[in-house]
């Protein structure tokens, strides 16, 4: 097949969340497709080492830089309408001319689109068929932000849901097929669309087939989370982490240290370092594997999480035990209690990773069970196929 597949953030390099799925979709693809990239990316455009990678995979690659916060402007006009401001944010006029351009020229067998911020661009393209991968329910995303804000935020927040939800129904009705990230999120957007096209299709994970299962360094107290820092519900977690989990885990265990390692720290997140002597941020590390090696616990206390989180299928990839709440653990097909611990309250959040830190013999059959779980169930390849066998039913070149 001859794929346009559309991305609203240029997928390399391969980590955070959305840009890791992307792009083990493009490198499983290409081998036995023809795939032609076309991303958006704020500020400066790749250069030539950040392309490389892709052109390896793809037939062509255009990048498309817009400028972050003349969007942000650009979004003004449009607070009192029914257009979604997430999805204005990423408009880029030249793609859209480029897009056009293309279309009119060239045919393709299927459209891949990646995010919904990418539906606007393509929705009234006829005679090709169209796979929608919206990973997320991100109107329920905005909905629980506004259900955790106040005053004007909560007002924007949930105009963002409403107007949000509107646009995902009618994307998906415009599509051969919809795609989610898990069985939970399919649930979801059935609950709001029972007769919806929607295949759940996970994300994977890359894991040593010689490795250990348990850490290389868990003797020290060492608690580890990691994300895109400026991201809120990352920011949110960490925040609470810091403030109420790490005092009660520091009464038993005075050495414990918590360390935030990823990219962008929001100042809210640097200050965590400058109130506890506890806390480290590194800001963003060009191999977190190194950080995880030597971690005795991954945490993940997201009050608010969507779909499958990525820092928490890493975290047991590396044979690190994991404590995380339940919205940041659905969608994880994991087994609380043997492949994973699950709370949602402090103190019970704090009893689990003191348990993890005091007892090494149960932080290693956890880490090991863990393990073999995503091993079992989570490799990029069967995600991969799972995609690309939906993507020919859809074009219908099966």
């Amino acid at each position: 097949m001859k794929i346009l597949f559309l991305t609203h953030r240029y997928p390399y390099p391969p980590e955070s969340g959305d840009r890791i799925r992307s792009f083990h979709f493009i490198k499983h693809l290409s081998a036995r497709h023809e795939i032609h990239l076309m991303s958006i990316c704020f500020g400066k455009a790749p250069d030539k080492e950040e392309l490389r990678p892709l052109e390896n995979f793809c037939r062509t690659v255009e990048v498309f830089p817009v400028n972050y916060w003349k969007n942000i402007m650009r979004c003004a006009p449009f607070i009192f309408s029914d257009v979604p401001l997430t999805v204005q944010l990423f408009f880029s006029k030249e793609l859209n001319r480029r897009l056009k351009e293309r279309l009119e020229r060239e045919r393709f067998d299927l459209i891949y689109i990646y995010s919904s911020q990418m539906a606007t661009a393509v929705m009234e393209a006829r005679g090709t068929a169209k796979v929608m991968d919206f990973i997320d329910v991100d109107s329920e995303k905005w909905q629980e932000y506004a259900d955790r804000s106040g005053h004007l935020k909560k007002w924007v927040y949930a105009r963002e849901a409403r107007c949000l939800r509107r646009f995902e129904l009618d994307v998906e009705r415009r599509c051969r097929a919809s795609v989610l990230v898990s069985e939970n999120e399919a649930a979801l957007f059935r609950r709001l669309a029972p007769d919806a096209k929607i295949h759940a299709i996970g994300n994977g994970v890359d894991t040593d087939p010689h490795g250990s299962g348990a850490p290389a360094n868990n003797d020290k107290d060492s608690i580890i989370f990691t994300g895109v820092m400026d991201y809120f519900p990352n920011v949110d977690g960490v925040q609470w982490f810091a403030n109420e989990i790490l005092p009660l885990v520091a009464r038993k265990r005075p050495e414990a240290e918590f360390i935030i390692i990823g990219k962008n720290p929001a100042p809210a997140v640097r200050k965590l370092a400058g109130k506890s002597a506890l806390v480290k941020v590194t800001g963003y590390v060009p191999d977190i594997k190194k950080y995880l090696s030597s971690a005795a616990v991954a945490v993940a206390p997201l009050r608010i999480a969507r779909g499958i989180q990525n820092k928490v299928l890493e975290a047991m990839a590396a044979g690190v035990p994991v404590v995380a709440t339940t919205p940041a653990s659905e969608g994880i097909d994991a087994r609380p209690g043997a492949d994973l611990l699950i709370a949602d309250d402090a103190r019970e959040f704090s009893s689990h990773v003191i348990r993890l830190l005091e007892d090494a013999e149960f932080r290693a059959q956890l880490a090991n069970s863990a393990l073999e779980r995503v091993r079992e169930h989570y490799s990029w390849d069967s995600m991969a196929k799972k995609m690309e066998a939906l993507m020919v039913r859809a074009a219908g070149t099966d």
